[in-house]
């Protein structure tokens, strides 16, 4: 049987050529979309590292000179942080507050982030760096790397490593605890304390290595001042039961004017969902318009290739009626036409994968992965996944598959049913 199919398509290579080209082409759209979407999808659904439910930022500013309530006495820089530090503990007591932590473009969904070079002899890797205090890892739910809890290990002469992070500066250690690494641009070496889990910066933008130092009480007394205080990061987490609707309104109606301290007020309260939804915006419209473009592309092609294989079907209207007259069965003529279409994908499938994967492995797998939206590029070697491959593939080849037999089915159908006296009279 397999030999005859192949006697058929050859013998009508010039009509098939062109046929056999359409399907390449075909085939290679719907595996770089397919491909696309499934690298997308990825990256939103990976693990996050921290979990933001009932969290909250909560902006500070200090009340200007001519302001209504100013506090004259209260002009030194030196005293803004160590108000900060007197207000961070009155909220540490309010009632429904599990946990609050103090930091430097660290929150999830902050927006911003900042880098610093770490190296191990004489190699140096590009980490993201992440300013906490102790209870950081508490507020967002950050664990070992074996779900071990990390209060208390970070410390002012030691770091806390992302698991890929570790991975990258140590490649050939199993476990890179008690190891030290030094910070080329501060030229100071800190050992390593603990290994937590890969943190992602946001959802489409996949996890990066990156290090946690200790933010010191000391840091926030000396360093911060009325020029710099819009960078401290105070987040919350508020136990279920106080997480209500009204927290917000309640925080600078009710709690601003009661827990400032000295000429530091509470300016904004804001959820970190929130947050996540105004950063992730854009990934989410693009996401969105991709599909709508991979749904356009579908049903185009999806008309093409079936149309093309309806007229090419009843063409061969008077051949199908000639092999009926001749004793053929409908069940057997069904079966070499759709056995004439698979063989045809199979040719075209060959040469299209072979295309597909040097597009792949010269992406580094990075179609649209998230491209548009994060800052991973410089680890796109680490997105080399063959399985994401293998999946459009499946993806691609089934559907194209579904289309050549519908574009075969129903005028195969429809054809076997005319009377074949009818059929070869009418040719």
């Amino acid at each position: 049987m397999l030999k005859h199919l192949i006697h058929l398509v050859w013998n009508q290579r010039k009509h098939n050529a062109w046929l056999w080209v359409e399907l390449i082409l075909v085939i290679l759209c719907l595996w770089y979309v397919a491909l696309s979407l499934y690298n997308n999808y990825c990256f939103y659904a990976a693990p996050l590292g921290f979990d933001i439910s009932h969290t909250y930022r909560l902006d500070v500013a200090e009340r200007d000179s001519d302001a209504e309530g100013y506090i004259v006495s209260q002009t030194k820089d030196s005293q803004t942080g160590t108000n900060l530090l007197k207000l961070v503990e009155r909220l540490r007591h309010l009632e429904g507050v599990e946990g609050i932590s103090l930091s430097l473009t660290a929150h999830p969904y902050n927006g911003m982030s900042t880098y610093v070079q770490a190296s191990v002899d004489t190699t140096a890797t590009r980490l993201l760096w992440y300013r906490v205090s102790d209870s950081f890892f508490d507020v967002f739910r950050i664990k070992e790397s074996d779900g071990a809890f990390l209060r208390g290990k970070l410390t002012d002469t030691s770091v806390i490593l992302t698991q890929d992070a570790a991975r990258k500066m140590f490649p050939i250690i199993t476990n890179a605890t008690g190891r030290s690494i030094v910070f080329s641009q501060l030229g100071e070496q800190a050992k390593i304390s603990a290994i937590s889990t890969p943190v992602s910066y946001a959802e489409f933008y996949g996890c990066t290595p990156s290090v946690y130092t200790l933010l010191t009480d000391k840091t926030i007394e000396t360093g911060i001042n009325s020029e710099n205080l819009e960078m401290v990061e105070i987040c919350l987490r508020m136990y279920p039961e106080a997480d209500r609707s009204d927290l917000p309104e309640k925080f600078l109606t009710e709690y601003s004017s009661k827990l400032g301290v000295g000429n530091l007020y509470i300016r904004d309260i804001r959820s970190l969902e929130y947050l996540r939804s105004d950063l992730i915006s854009s990934g989410v419209k693009a996401i969105r318009m991709n599909i709508l473009m991979a749904g356009f592309l579908l049903l185009s092609v999806f008309l093409g290739v079936t149309g093309t294989f309806l007229f090419r079907t009843r063409q061969r209207q008077p051949e199908l009626a000639l092999r009926l007259a001749l004793g053929a069965s409908r069940q057997r003529l069904l079966t070499l036409l759709l056995g004439e279409g698979g063989v045809l994908f199979i040719l075209a499938l060959l040469p299209a994968m072979l295309v597909a994967w040097n597009i792949f492995y010269a992406t580094g797998g990075m179609i649209s992965a998230g491209t548009s939206f994060g800052f991973s590029l410089e680890e796109e070697g680490a997105f080399l996944r063959f399985d994401r491959f293998l999946v459009a593939v499946f993806i691609s080849s089934i559907l194209t598959i579904l289309m050549m037999v519908t574009g075969i089915l129903f005028p195969a159908v429809r054809a076997m049913n005319i009377q074949p006296a009818e059929a070869l009279h009418e040719e």
